[in-house]
């Protein structure tokens, strides 16, 4: 009987011991939140090595060299990881499932980089590639079990975290002068949390802003919901919610891998890729629509380049972001005399008149300039391209004329604003199809009283 006193004592013990081990979290009636007290202790070590820490993970506003730059974002990020710093950001229900979470992390664990994207444009740039290789060495010489994959749908479910980021063109409060801003974020993908973000400023030396193959083929600037969520996730703090970018992830995951095809010239693979993508949630992108119209033109297929460009139109005009890469020759009004331009202007301009016919939707065309030449010259030249493509849509549909209205705007609504007329400042160069409302008079801002007109307008 001894004995088995002494193992019923040894079980008390170690009920008594464990029960003592654990604290009840307040919560919901019924929904108590038991959690180890060596937990609770690990917690508060974290938020106390946060606390004393901080001011080391916080970017100042210095302007490095563009790779310098890169690298210390990606240091910033996996530090705020390793020091579990954005604890101290969310509900304390949360921050002891995130201890797991980061740990996961910190015991290694797959990611995928969803490239960096232009905030101004949209683009996917060759600075988003050296991005993406520098944040993938850095990881990688870590001295974590980091794992770092290409951005494919196959990828992206054996992965649990994505990092993605966007670099935009903004006033430096220091140097008072535009720089390049660097955002990037870590986020969990399988609770839809930012577990990290940073960002750093760049010098203006070294960041290759030109459009990567896709982007600089197609026939928009792709600015939809998927580009505004990713912006987003690049710009939200550590803790914040990031469940619309997640929900994009697999439809953007395979829209990408039709991007690489159609880079590599495989064009019906490239269409393959982009119809997969738009049957699946939130797969519906104009990047897609691009892709196919670029991969069905290269095939010869025009009639279903023209059904692709149509689409995309539409979702422009849905999302009140139609800037077309209209490109005219220098100081005048006239296409730009490239022959392969010139055939793709012709798709583009007999599919939007198509549009506006069939949608009866009133249509103002606004035309812009660089920031260079005088303010009244930028006028007169972005009014005077704005009517071309007026006129040139109704070679092609004379009866929506009514439907049509132009404006110039000069400089004045500039984008980047760097008037340096190369591909940096490509976007200021551009022509603007926007909906409005039908029956609204339209002047062009030439002369005080359209100024003033046109002053009210957006």
């Amino acid at each position: 009987m001894e004995p088995i006193k002494s193992l019923e004592r040894i079980a008390l013990f170690r009920r008594r011991e464990t029960a003592a081990s654990r604290i009840r979290l307040p919560s919901a009636p019924g929904n108590e939140l038991i959690v180890p007290a060596q937990w609770i202790c690990l917690f508060l070590m974290l938020v106390a090595i946060s606390g004393c820490a901080g001011v080391r993970s916080t970017p100042d506003d210095s302007a490095l060299e563009f790779p310098a730059a890169v690298k210390r974002m990606t240091a910033l990020l996996l530090y705020q990881i390793q020091a579990d710093q954005f604890l101290g950001l969310v509900a304390i229900r949360d921050r002891v499932s995130a201890i797991a979470s980061r740990q996961a992390v910190l015991d290694g664990g797959a990611f995928v980089i969803d490239p960096f994207i232009d905030g101004d444009s949209g683009n996917v740039t060759m600075a988003s590639n050296t991005i993406t290789d520098i944040v993938s060495e850095s990881m990688n010489n870590s001295g974590r079990q980091y794992r770092v994959l290409p951005f494919t749908y196959r990828n992206l479910q054996a992965s649990r975290y994505v990092v993605t980021g966007a670099v935009r063109y903004e006033a430096s409060p220091i140097y008072g002068a535009k720089l390049y801003h660097l955002y990037g974020s870590i986020i969990d993908v399988l609770t839809g949390q930012v577990l990290a973000n940073a960002s750093t400023w760049v010098s203006n030396s070294g960041v290759d802003d030109r459009p990567i193959k896709f982007y600089k083929s197609s026939p928009m600037y792709l600015m939809d919901a998927s580009v505004s969520y990713q912006l987003a996730t690049a710009l939200a703090p550590e803790g914040a919610r990031a469940q619309a970018y997640v929900d994009t992830l697999a439809a953007k995951a395979v829209t990408s891998e039709g991007a690489a095809a159609l880079d590599r010239g495989d064009y019906r693979g490239a269409v393959k890729s982009f119809d997969i993508s738009l049957h699946l949630p939130n797969g519906r992108t104009m990047k897609n629509y691009a892709g196919l119209y670029q991969a069905y033109f290269n095939l010869g297929d025009e009639a279903a380049a023209e059904r692709a460009f149509y689409e995309l139109f539409a979702l422009g005009v849905a999302s009140d972001n139609v800037k077309i890469k209209f490109m005219f020759n220098v100081d005048t009004s006239e296409f730009i005399t490239n022959q392969d331009s010139r055939i793709h202007y012709v798709i583009w301009l007999r599919q939007i008149a198509k549009y506006v016919a069939d949608s009866q939707v009133c249509i103002r065309i606004s035309g812009h300039t660089s920031h260079s030449g005088s303010r009244e010259y930028s006028y007169r030249l972005s009014f005077r391209r704005a009517r071309r493509v007026e006129d040139a849509l109704l070679l092609d549909s004379p009866k929506i004329a009514a439907r049509l209205s132009t404006i110039g705007w000069g400089f004045d609504k500039n984008i980047i604003g760097s008037g340096t007329d190369d591909d940096r400042d490509m976007i200021d160069r551009r022509v603007e199809l926007r909906p409005v409302s039908c029956g609204v008079t339209f002047l062009s801002p030439v002369s005080p009283r359209s100024l003033a007109v046109a002053a009210n307008l957006d």
